[in-house]
């Protein structure tokens, strides 16, 4: 695939999650369109970051594709990219807190 390929995909796919975010009714897609306020850690166009209201851990937040899931059942091949960057990015946040036993039960 070129790489203008690439980029017209990637845009509509963006284009796609906005759709798919404003026609969503879930709470995190709520959260995700400023209806409902958060405390945000990390936003950028694909994924939103924030503190969960209920906190069970020194340093416990939320990150939310802002391409409506509504489970990894619906997960499909072309959502490995995003996927993979939120696990990535889920480290790097805990560690900007100042959390370094990431995912210890």
């Amino acid at each position: 695939m070129s790489w203008r390929a690439v980029k017209v995909c990637r845009a509509l796919q963006r284009r796609k999650a906005v759709k798919r975010i404003e026609n969503g009714d879930c709470i995190f897609c709520r959260i995700a369109r400023g209806e409902i306020p958060c405390r945000k850690v990390y936003e950028d166009g694909e994924v939103l970051a924030f503190h969960d209201i209920n906190p069970v851990a020194p340093v416990h937040f939320m990150l939310i594709p802002k391409l409506h899931l509504a489970s990894l059942l619906e997960a499909e091949e072309g959502h490995a990219a995003l996927l993979g960057r939120m696990l990535l990015l889920a480290s790097k946040l805990a560690k900007d807190q100042d959390w370094t036993r990431v995912f210890v039960p």
